[in-house]
């Protein structure tokens, strides 16, 4: 079961909050991910998991893009793990 609430902040845009259930295996993988440093917490690790999963659907055509780059890719560089050179087109 997905449960959604909605949550008014003073960023830029509005976050949705998604309460979810997972087997204790990918608990602990996720936890695993975090104590190794890949990401600050949990929730950026299934953040980075649904994005990524968005992104292989555009890719593969059965998601169609919303815009000229990927929505991965936009991630990406909010989190700052892509840097836009000079002269690159945004």
């Amino acid at each position: 079961m997905i449960e959604m609430t909605r949550s008014d902040t003073k960023s830029e845009r509005k976050s949705v909050q998604l309460n979810i259930t997972v087997s204790p295996l990918i608990y602990e993988r996720l936890k695993e991910l975090v104590e190794l440093g890949y990401f600050s917490s949990v929730s950026d690790a299934v953040r980075y998991a649904i994005h990524k999963m968005i992104a292989e659907l555009e890719i593969q055509g059965k998601l169609p893009k919303k815009g000229e780059t990927s929505f991965f890719e936009e991630y990406m560089r909010k989190r700052g793990w892509i840097k836009v050179d000079e002269g690159e087109i945004d």
